[in-house]
């Protein structure tokens, strides 16, 4: 991949991979199924009982109007940031590693 496109043994192999699999697609599901064979659409009336209810179970809805949240009553922590560098928890979300990785690790780094 010296040029950035992939090799012909890769459409190969991946043209072998689809032609597999729906080969086995066919071979297992392309017959009837064992046990069960042909059901007839006569057979299948009747199995469900019928429904005069509707879709949905509740019977009744009560609107509730919008409501305001409470004003703000203290102020918050914030502090300007330094050097503009910004803080984050690497414990919540897995998703930081390539801006770790980026950065060259966890500390402030000036190149940006």
């Amino acid at each position: 991949m010296s040029n950035g496109k992939p090799k012909p043994t890769f459409y190969l192999t991946v043209l072998a991979v689809i032609v597999g699999l729906v080969g086995l697609a066919v071979w297992r599901f392309g017959g009837s199924v064992p046990g069960i064979g042909n059901i007839s659409l006569d057979e299948l009336v009747g199995i469900e009982a019928d429904d005069a209810d509707g879709i949905t179970t509740v019977k009744e809805y009560t609107y509730v109007p919008a409501t305001r949240l409470p004003d703000v009553q203290g102020t918050s922590a914030y502090a300007p940031l330094r050097d503009r560098t910004i803080r984050f928890a690497i414990n919540v979300w897995a998703g930081w590693a390539p801006i770790i990785y980026a950065n060259n690790g966890l500390a402030p780094g000036r190149e940006w």
